[in-house]
C-alpha cells in the first residue's frame, strides 16, 4: 500500500444530527477526566542551550501502545490520543499540566481514529460507520447521515469535512462527509495503485490509469488534471510538502526518488534536478512552509539546500557525520536549522535533536528507543518561535518544548555570493547512479540514493465534475 501523506491543520468541528446510544464498557465512565496528582508541568533542562532560550520536557503516560495522534490546539494546549481497547486523550496545558480523558469503548474493534479541532472520532470498519463524540456519548453518524455503502477505509480531514475512502461495488471511491455526503472520486485508496496528496491548491489523488501512466486528479477546485508517465514500481511512496507558492511532490522508495515542483502559477508540475556533482540525497523535508533537502556534492560535502521555485539554493553547511545518520525531518527558525536524525545500521536506534547554524552543529539531546516502531520527530507549533521534539514510545509520549533564541525571521547561513553547486540540466542528471550502495532509509521515512527515469507530463483538458 502506498505511503499516504496527511496535511495536519486546525479545523472547526462539524455540526451533525443526534446519534444513538450504544452499549458502553462499564469499566470506563463516560468521558471521565482525571488529573495527575504529581504533575509539575514543564520541567526545565539546565544543560547549555544551543540556539535555544529554553528547553523543557514532560512525559505523557498512556495505554501500552504508541500514540498516533498529536495535535496542538489554538490555545497552544496539546492533545495526545492513544488507543488500546478504548480511546484515551491526554491534554497538556500551555504550562505543561496534564488531564486525562477516557472515552467509552465501542462494540467493535477499531484502528482508525483522530480529532477534528476538539472532537474525537472513530472509524468503525466492522459496522462501516463513523462515531463522533457528542459530549457524553458517541454519535453514530449513519443514524443522521446518508453514509455510502461499502467497506470503510482511511479517513482524512478535508476542509471542514471528513474525506472517507470506501471500497465496494456500489459506492466505491472517495467521499466528502459533512452536513451532506458527496462522492468526489470513483477510486478508493484501498486500491494499491492509488494515493492521496495535499497541495497548496487542494487535495490531489494519484491513481494508475495504464501500465506506465498515472493520473493526477484534482479533488477540489477547477484545475486541469494531468498524466504522469513512468514505471511506478520504482516510486511506490508519495510525499508532499506545501510551501507559500507551490508544493513539492516526492516519489520514492528506499533506493530511487523523483521530485516534482507544482508552482502556484503553473498548470503542470515540472521535474526538479539535483545540484551538479551530487553523490548522496537524504530527502526533502518541510516546516513552516519551507522545504529543506540534505544533499552531498563533490564540492560542498553535506549541506542543507532550500528548494525555492523548483531550484536548490545552498543554505547551511553540514559535516561528514551525516554519512551515518538518517534524517527524520528539518525545520528552520531564524538562522537555526533543527534536525531530528537517527543512527543507521543494526542494533538499538539512537535519535538526536541537532542544532545547526553558520557556526557549526551541536547535539541538543539524544534518546535511545527499544523497538523499530518507536521514533522521535519534530512537530512545529502555531507559535513560530517554538517547536516540539516528540518521542513516540510504547506506553509513553515524550514531549520536549524548545523556545528558539533570537529572531524568528528566516536568515540563510550561506550568502548568495558563496553559492555553488548549481542545478544540472536534465541530460546530465538522468544517468543518476550513486557513489555507494548504502541504505540510508528508516522505515517509511526513506533516505535515498538515485535513479532517474524519463518523466512525461501530458496536459489534459478535462476537469473534475461533481
Amino acid at each position: 500500500m502506498l505511503l499516504r501523506a496527511v496535511l495536519l491543520c486546525a479545523l472547526s468541528p462539524l455540526a451533525f444530527g443526534a446519534g444513538v446510544t450504544i452499549e458502553l464498557d462499564t469499566q470506563i465512565s463516560i468521558g471521565s477526566v482525571t488529573y495527575t496528582d504529581t504533575d509539575d508541568g514543564w520541567i526545565n533542562h539546565d544543560s547549555v542551550k544551543k540556539g535555544l532560550d529554553s528547553f523543557q520536557e514532560v512525559s505523557v503516560i498512556h495505554q501500552d501502545v504508541i500514540s498516533r495522534v498529536i495535535f496542538e490546539q489554538e490555545n497552544l494546549s496539546i492533545d495526545v490520543i492513544s488507543k488500546n481497547n478504548y480511546l484515551q486523550r491526554n491534554t497538556i496545558s500551555l504550562n505543561g499540566y496534564q488531564a486525562t480523558q477516557s472515552y467509552p469503548a465501542i462494540e467493535n474493534e477499531f484502528t482508525v481514529y483522530g480529532i477534528i479541532r476538539d472532537t474525537p472520532f472513530i472509524v468503525d470498519k466492522v459496522g462501516d460507520t463513523i462515531w463522533q463524540w457528542g459530549g457524553d456519548y458517541w454519535k453514530d453518524l449513519r443514524a443522521s447521515l446518508d453514509l455510502p455503502q461499502g467497506d470503510f477505509g482511511d479517513v482524512f480531514i478535508f476542509g471542514e469535512h471528513y474525506l472517507l475512502s470506501v471500497d465496494g461495488d456500489i459506492d466505491n471511491g472517495l467521499w466528502e462527509i459533512g452536513v451532506t455526503t458527496n462522492q468526489i472520486s470513483g477510486i478508493s485508496l484501498e486500491d494499491e495503485n492509488a494515493s492521496l496528496l495535499f497541495t497548496h491548491k487542494g487535495a490531489l489523488q494519484f491513481y494508475k490509469k495504464d501500465e506506465y501512466v498515472f493520473e493526477g486528479y484534482w479533488l477540489e477546485g477547477d484545475y486541469t488534471n494531468f498524466d504522469v508517465a513512468f514505471d511506478f514500481d520504482f516510486y511506490p511512496n508519495f510525499r508532499s510538502t506545501i510551501l507559500n507558492n507551490g508544493t513539492v511532490l516526492e516519489f520514492s522508495d528506499r533506493k530511487n526518488f523523483y521530485i516534482l515542483w507544482l508552482s502556484d502559477d503553473e498548470v503542470l508540475p515540472v521535474q526538479v534536478y539535483l545540484p551538479a556533482g551530487w553523490s548522496k540525497f537524504k530527502g526533502c523535508f518541510g516546516g513552516y512552509f519551507k522545504s529543506f533537502c540534505i544533499i552531498k556534492t563533490e564540492d560542498q560535502g553535506y549541506a542543507i539546500y532550500e528548494l525555492v521555485d523548483g531550484k536548490f539554493v545552498l543554505d547551511t553547511m553540514l559535516d561528514q557525520s551525516f554519512d551515518y545518520l538518517g534524517v527524520v525531518n528539518i525545520i528552520a527558525v531564524g538562522e537555526h536549522r533543527f534536525i531530528s536524525a537517527v543512527t543507521l545500521g543494526v542494533g538499538p536506534k539512537t535519535y538526536s535533536l541537532l542544532s545547526v547554524n553558520e557556526a557549526g552543529m551541536d547535539i541538543i539531546l539524544e534518546a535511545e528507543v527499544d523497538t523499530e516502531n518507536e521514533w522521535y520527530s519534530i512537530i512545529t507549533s502555531r507559535d513560530p518561535g517554538v517547536f516540539y521534539w516528540v518521542g513516540r514510545e510504547v506506553g509513553k509520549t515524550q514531549l520536549y518544548k524548545a523556545k528558539v533564541s533570537g529572531s524568528v525571521e528566516f536568515k540563510r547561513n550561506v550568502e548568495p555570493a558563496d553559492q555553488q553547486g548549481k542545478n544540472t540540466d536534465g541530460e546530465a542528471n538522468l544517468d543518476g547512479s550513486q557513489d555507494d550502495d548504502s541504505d540510508d532509509g528508516i522505515g517509511s521515512l526513506p533516505v535515498y540514493s538515485a535513479l532517474f527515469l524519463l518523466l512525461l507530463l501530458i496536459p489534459r483538458a478535462t476537469r473534475k465534475t461533481r
